[in-house]
């Protein structure tokens, strides 16, 4: 049962991983394209300045605005990614401190058997049991 929880925990910490990389990877290429976004309706804002074209011009700055609705949309998205990242971030040393625990209590429960010590016994349940709080822990955020 504690070989169990311990799987279980190190599953969803490597989701927790995957989820931090991941999103970081992706927000760091949103803001990329931003800044692409944001390059390019500056080159068209000083266009539209510098021509004497009307047509061209108001063509200029309907690009320009079209940059920047796609920068806000960039930007939710780039954020998002950024705020599920944090919170990936708080979760993860919980998941890493009940892996310990669990680990400490499989130790435990092997020692008593080759020791023939109930006291270690049972101890390795008082530890699986803080492994199981720090488990909920990281996937509640109680505190």
């Amino acid at each position: 049962v504690f070989a169990l929880l311990l799987a279980l925990n190190a599953w969803y910490g490597g989701k927790l991983s995957s989820t931090v990389m991941n999103n970081t990877i992706s927000a760091n290429n949103s803001w990329a394209h931003y800044q692409a976004k944001n390059g390019r309706g500056v080159s068209y804002e000083i266009a539209a300045v510098t021509t004497n074209n009307a047509e061209l011009k108001a063509k200029f700055m309907a690009e320009k605005d079209r940059m920047d609705a796609d920068k806000k949309e960039i930007s939710d998205k780039a954020k998002k990614m950024e705020a599920d990242r944090d919170e990936a971030k708080l979760r993860s040393p919980w998941i890493g401190y009940a892996s310990t625990a669990y680990q400490l209590s499989i130790v435990l429960l092997s020692a008593s058997i080759l020791a023939v010590s109930m006291p270690l016994f049972w101890g390795s349940f008082v530890v699986a049991a803080v492994g199981v709080l720090l488990s909920l822990n990281g996937l509640m955020l109680w505190f």
